[in-house]
């Protein structure tokens, strides 16, 4: 049920609404406004209700408005591999008890800055950006037109209910507790006299509502300020709390607390310690307290950036310089001596995908290479949620799961990939596939059982991939080797196979993989003739990853055959011909005359052949010469290991899909040669 209170309020907002139709508006957009309910506008400010009535009146004349957002291009280039975690997806119960549903009727959840998110791709993804053993004590964010603070639904539907609003544009996020502070950056000390910022408050009043928790801020100004301290703002357990000053010790917020008492005689006032859950907004350049947050583990704090002035959208800036999309929720994180506050980025899928094009693969490529991998990408986010156990995400930000660093590198090609492919997924029968992909595979991929063990997978077998041309990657072809005292050293003591002692005097591949030249089955024999074996590809190369980019190579002592590809592209640009005036370049005119038995003929380069060392091959064409050649180590004592490709091997290959897509193929084609048996739909078909 509607309080008075809050009806005032919507009577109020549809009064507006229909103020503003009749003073800017023609006759027929006081109509359409007068359609607006006084839901919609609860919480809109002036500018927003203008917007909002210049759609409606576009709509009524069939116009459309299309937003182009081009990101300046970045260099920094996070790449971190990490091990992988067991996880498992919480449920949540959704059924609530008839007085809990009469409580929260009134609550409106909305979800800030996402209104130009509509469509299939505007379904929200956690992302951890600042997780585990990464936490720290605060966490620096900028928006150039200051914060909304939001309580994110973390457990839910990741909705977000306004909270309150900060003009500071630049705030760290810290852990509720005493904190020292060197060169900007904030610790935990148990020092009170290092204290920048104490854990202790005084706590006055419980369970306000917004408009009281504001009103209270502006009376307690001049009656703070005698005392030398300051209103915080404060959402606790459910309901707005003000809390007054910080403190190091419980005994000095307790002395403010009894003065207070004098000057406010008739609100409670508690002293508030320092909680294990608790989070705080502060100023780093003052060291001033914003706003506290401690909903405990029901709720998180979340930041979004205020939009600019003319209403169009901003972004989050961190302090690498990376501007980032969605809202930033902050969430104490406590395991063993870490404590600090992890950070996640609540992101429509759409922008999300568009932050992880430009980090996984170049951007310069071809558009059908980007959509491809747009596809791939909206696949594997939809099928995998890696961290939920952990840290309550679905994706990190990293190799382990995708590489994403917000919008930085985000170009027209990429927005134009992302959005020509909006919903599109890979299916297989009616699930959507998890769909790996490696940098480069070096001519054949291999079976996600093989890889990893478990059960196959019928869309994941391996498959040759001969227009990869691998040697492009700048990991796509190698070669290492190593003594056996180090091989054995590196196995023992950092792989952990302490069962070896002397150095490795053999190793042998016992099995490749099926239908591919990966290796699935490895072992090492020490100088006291202790073996240990090594199964499954990943395994594999995990357990050399120091000297190995993939789990498809060769070894030998001292030497080994190896099968070397080299791929020959011959260029009609550089293509010459010899006359006797000299060699003359073919592309010296738009027409190539050629002498035959019938006379000369004028024709083009397009399709043509040339005669070379590899045979005959096409203009602007790659082809490829694999030869069997024996490789030599420097040192003959030494293991040799000759190999292709960089990563696991499984699915996609990334250079793989340039190659295609400059041959010429389509989006879905390119997916469908890696893929087997897989169609292409809309995400909701499959997940609704």
């Amino acid at each position: 049920m509607l309080n008075k209170r809050d009806k005032l309020k919507r009577i109020l907002a549809l009064v507006m609404v229909v103020f503003l139709a009749l003073s800017v508006c023609t006759a027929a957009i006081y109509h359409l406004a007068v359609s607006l309910s006084a839901n919609s506008v609860m919480g809109m400010t002036q500018a927003e209700i203008l917007e909002k009535l210049q759609e409606l009146e576009k709509e009524q004349n069939g116009t459309d408005n299309t937003v182009d957002d081009t990101a300046e291009e970045e260099t920094e280039d996070i790449r971190e591999d990490e091990e992988t975690e067991e996880y498992e997806e919480e449920e949540e119960e959704n059924d609530v008890d008839e007085d809990s549903a009469d409580e929260n009727e009134d609550e409106e959840s909305f979800t800030p800055s996402y209104s130009e998110y509509s469509g299939s791709d505007d379904k929200l993804i956690r992302v951890a950006l600042m997780y585990g053993t990464n936490v720290t004590v605060g966490f620096e964010t900028v928006a150039d037109y200051g914060f909304s603070i939001n309580l994110v639904n973390r457990l839910g539907d990741l909705t977000h209910e306004f909270l309150w609003e900060l003009p500071e544009t630049k705030v760290s996020c810290v852990v509720d507790a005493n904190l020292s502070k060197s060169a900007m950056t904030y610790s935990k000390t148990s020092d009170p006299a290092a204290a920048v910022i104490g854990g202790w408050h005084a706590e006055i009043g419980q369970d306000l509502t917004y408009e009281e928790a504001v009103e209270l801020t502006e009376e307690l100004e001049e009656i703070l300020s005698e005392l030398d301290i300051y209103a915080i703002p404060s959402y606790i357990d459910g309901g707005y709390r003000i809390r007054a000053g910080h403190f190091s010790s419980a005994a000095d917020a307790e002395d403010i607390v009894l003065e207070l008492c004098d000057y406010l005689p008739d609100y409670e006032i508690t002293v508030a310690a320092p909680t294990n859950t608790a989070v705080s907004v502060v100023d780093p350049l003052t060291d001033r307290i914003l706003f506290e947050y401690d909903d405990g583990d029901r709720t998180a704090l979340g930041l979004a950036p205020l939009d600019t002035p003319e209403g169009e959208r901003a972004y989050l800036m961190t302090p690498a310089k990376k501007l980032y999309d969605g809202v930033f929720m902050f969430r104490r994180y406590i395991s063993g001596s870490i404590d600090g506050v992890s950070l996640t980025d609540i992101i429509p899928l759409g922008e999300y995908i568009k932050g992880v094009l430009p980090y996984e693969i170049s951007s310069s490529w071809p558009l059908e290479a980007q959509k491809a991998f747009a596809i791939c990408v909206r696949s594997f986010t939809l099928a995998s949620v890696r961290h939920e156990s952990a840290y309550q995400a679905d994706l990190c930000n990293t190799t382990h799961c995708q590489v994403y660093n917000g919008r930085t590198r985000i170009t027209d090609v990429v927005e134009q990939a992302v959005d020509e492919t909006e919903g599109l997924v890979m299916t297989y029968g009616n699930r959507i596939v998890t769909a790996y992909y490696s940098a480069a595979t070096g001519g054949v991929t291999v079976g996600v059982d093989d890889a990893w063990g478990g059960a196959p997978q019928p869309y994941l077998v391996a498959v040759e991939t001969p227009w990869e041309i691998f040697t492009n990657h700048s990991h796509g072809a190698w070669q290492v080797e190593v003594s056996p005292a180090e091989l054995c050293t590196y196995l023992r003591t950092t792989k952990g196979y302490t069962s070896l002692k002397g150095e490795i005097v053999d190793i042998s591949i016992d099995k490749l993989a099926k239908n591919s030249t990966y290796v699935y089955q490895i072992t090492f024999t020490d100088s006291y003739g202790t073996k240990v074996t090594v199964k499954t590809t990943d395994g594999v190369r995990t357990a050399l990853s120091k000297y190995v980019n993939s789990s498809n190579f060769v070894v030998g002592k001292g030497s080994v055959e190896a099968e070397i590809t080299e791929f020959v592209t011959v260029s009609a640009k550089n293509a010459t011909v010899s006359t006797e005036g000299g060699n003359l370049s073919l592309t010296d005119s738009e027409k190539l005359r050629v002498l035959t038995a019938d006379g000369y003929y004028d024709t083009s380069l397009d399709n043509k052949t040339v005669i070379s060392a590899n045979g005959k091959v096409k203009l602007d064409e790659t082809s490829s010469v694999t030869k069997t050649q024996t490789v030599y180590a420097s040192n003959k004592n030494n293991f040799i290991f000759v190999g292709k490709g960089w990563g696991h091997g499984v699915g996609l290959s990334q250079i793989g899909v340039r190659d295609l897509a400059k041959l010429g193929y389509e989006a879905t084609t390119i997916l469908e040669k890696y893929f087997t048996d897989i169609d292409i739909r809309d995400w909701h078909e499959v997940l609704d």
